[in-house]
Formats: C-alpha cells, structure tokens, sequence
C-alpha cells in the first residue's frame, strides 16, 4: 500500500527571510519568499505563492496554491510539493481532506501522501481501502489518462443531479475502469489534474529558470528522453539560440536520428525538437530544416513540411529558397501524402517558381503515378519553359488513361 506519511515542512532555528517577486517564462507573476537557516547546511525549502486555473474548480476562479521547493545542501532542486484539496465536487456532499502531492524537479508527479489519521471517502462516505490507495498512485502516475480528456460537466449525472462524489455521466461510464477509482471519479479527477495541470509547468519553469544554459546543455546531451524533452523546452522558452547552443542542440538531434535510423522518435521529444527549431532566426531555422530533409528519412516529412507551413510569411525570400532546395531533394522516398502535403504548402504562395517547377518537372517519370500525377495536375497550371511543357505532353500521352 501506498506509504501514508506525516509531512512537516516547518524549519527550526533563525532564519532570514527573502521576499522575491518575478516572473518565469511569460508565466504568472509569484510571489516568492524563500526560507535559509544561516547555520545549517541541511536541506532548504522555499515557498512560492502561485496562481493557476484547475479544471475541476466548480466555481471557475483561479486558485491560489503554496508551492514548496525543496533543495539539496548545494542548492540544487529535489523536489515539490503542494498541498491540495483532495475533491472539487461543486456540492457540500463531499468531505474534502487535505492531500501533498510531489513533483520531481522536471514537473513529473511522483507520489502523495495524508496526515496520519486522514482517510480518503469514496461515495455514500465509504472510506477508501487500501488497494484504492495504490490504485489513485497508479492513476496518478499516468499522463495519459483518459482523465485527461474529460471536462467537469461530463462528470454529472442527471439522475444525481450531479451533487455526488460518484456521479457518472455517459462519458465516464465508457471510461476503462482501470482509469479511476470505483466511485470517487471526482477525488481522481481533481487530484490527476493537480498532479498533470499548471503546477507540472510551473514546477518546470522554476527549474528551466534556476539550472540556467550550461546545466540545460548537459541535459540535452544526457540522452534520456524526459532530460533532453525538458531542457529543450526551457531553451526554447527563454530563446537560447546562440551559436553553441544551436550546435549541441542539433548535434544531439543528429546523433538521435541516427539511432532511430527508419523508426520515429518519441513523439513528445521531436516536438520539443521542433518547437526549438521554429523558434531560430530566418537563417538557421532553414539551414537545419533543409539539414533534416536531406537525412532521407520520411517519417521525418510531414513534421518538417508542418514547421515550414507554419513560419511567419516574414521571411519568404529564405522560405522561397528553401523550398526550392526542399523540391530538388525530392525522390521516390516521398510517399504521395508528403508530395500533397508540399504542393499545399506552395499554394497561393509569391515564390520564384522557376527552380521549383524544373525540379518538379525532373522527378515526374521517376515516382509512384499517385505522385506523379499530382505533380502533373500541379505544374499544368504553372507557366512552364517549352521543354518543361514538353514533358508534360510526353507523360500526359503515357497516362492518357489514368489521369
């Protein structure tokens, strides 16, 4: 059974009081004090005021929450933790306790625990057992949740009126039942969004913030996936796109992708990946996107062609030049969705379409005919050279009953 433990986050001894106020990645302001004992080196703590919305919350207010961070004797961050309430019910049925949740310093939930003689309720003021103890941790745990998915309305039973602990609408009766706890839904849906909502980012940004650029580097060569996941998160959040760090990033993505070889990567980590690529200056962000095309790995595509679809029409000289590079690197590893998803892209587009539509021209014989004839239709409506059109009438003859 999940451990139950008295926590007791008060320090002996003086102290001298700190009292801070900044504000972290574009995030709410918090109000800071942080708490030092000048003759001991044991470990400190600090308290951080902090203002968030909770999806749960009946009364759709914000909440304001003390979020603990605990440090090492060196001053690096261990962990968090919050105390919460265990239940948003929106009714005065529910017998609400306190509960401590912790975070790792990268924002993961880790583990709960109650005051000693604090016993959670299920509906009709059944208590908790012990395997729903440790059932709660494993629902906790996941990120992935079918919680996740669910708003507070769809927890209301008509029948109920919606004023139980263990009402249950339509769509959580279709809920695997592995994803809560038999008749205390709600308990599990506060507590999972407590444990994956805003305090998970806030918890991040506060270490994002303190680790600062050269500890972020080291994780981002560290290799493990929830390391590098975060640390591109915070360089991206604070837009460290200097030289050196443009190249470990992307040295470190090189060495990834060579790894994975025709297998994705997590998915979670190559949008880290790309969110720090799409946040570079004109001229890098298209130097390593044309770099990434060129690796002829196609799973790859479609998320690149995303990015560029999704740059800011600031630079469509760079992109002009790029796409081009982007259609002469085209070749039979291009499956007909990339070519749909790059004709797409070139819609409606101010490109100098001459290179663009000689490249094009070149690969017409060479693909599959779904390919092929989507480049066809494409360049009938672009103005061609004589031997560009030529070519066109050749393939057109050749598929006459195809097209």
């Amino acid at each position: 059974m999940m451990q139950m433990l008295v926590t007791n986050f008060s320090r002996i001894g003086a102290t001298l009081l700190l009292a801070v106020v900044f504000t972290i990645g574009g995030c709410s302001e918090y109000r800071t004090t942080a708490s030092h004992d000048e003759n001991s080196t044991s470990t400190t703590s600090k308290s951080i005021v902090v203002e968030f919305e909770h999806i749960a919350n009946t009364e759709g207010e914000s909440v304001a929450k003390t979020l603990t961070m605990h440090k090492d004797s060196d001053g690096d961050i261990q962990s968090y933790s919050m105390t919460v309430e265990s239940v948003y019910c929106g009714e005065d049925v529910c017998k609400v306790d306190p509960v401590t949740m912790y975070w790792n310093p990268y924002g993961q939930y880790t583990h709960y625990s109650l005051i000693e003689g604090i016993e959670l309720e299920k509906g009709n003021a059944l208590p908790f057992e012990a395997a729903d103890y440790d059932k709660l941790h494993d629902i906790l745990l996941n990120p992935e949740n079918s919680l996740r998915y669910l708003v507070k309305e769809e927890l209301v039973s008509e029948k109920r009126g919606g004023n139980a602990v263990d009402a249950l609408s339509g769509a959580t009766i279709a809920m695997n039942k592995n994803d809560y706890v038999e008749q205390a839904i709600w308990t599990c849906f506060t507590l999972w969004h407590f444990a994956h909502g805003p305090v998970s980012q806030i918890a991040r940004d506060f270490t994002g913030a303190q680790l600062g650029e050269e500890k972020l580097l080291a994780l981002v060569a560290s290799g493990v996936d929830a390391e590098v996941t975060f640390a591109l998160e915070q360089l991206t959040l604070h837009q460290a796109n200097n030289e050196r760090v443009i190249s470990v990033v992307f040295n470190a993505l090189s060495q990834r992708l060579n790894q994975s070889n025709a297998s994705p990567l997590d998915m979670v980590l190559l949008q880290a990946y790309l969110n720090y690529l799409s946040q570079l200056q004109h001229s890098e962000f298209h130097q390593h996107v044309i770099v990434l095309f060129d690796r002829k790995q196609n799973w790859l595509y479609p998320h690149l062609l995303k990015v560029l679809s999704d740059r800011n029409a600031d630079d469509e000289g760079i992109l002009s030049s790029s796409v081009s590079q982007i259609a002469m690197s085209i070749d039979n590893t291009w499956k007909p969705q990339h070519i749909h998803q790059f004709l797409t892209l070139l819609n409606g587009k101010p490109y100098d379409f001459s290179q663009i539509n000689q490249a094009l021209t070149n690969v017409l014989n060479t693909l599959d005919f779904i390919s092929a004839r989507s480049l066809y239709w494409f360049l009938v409506n672009q103005t061609l050279s004589d031997e560009q059109n030529l070519t066109l009438v050749r393939f057109s003859q050749s598929n006459r009953e195809r097209l």
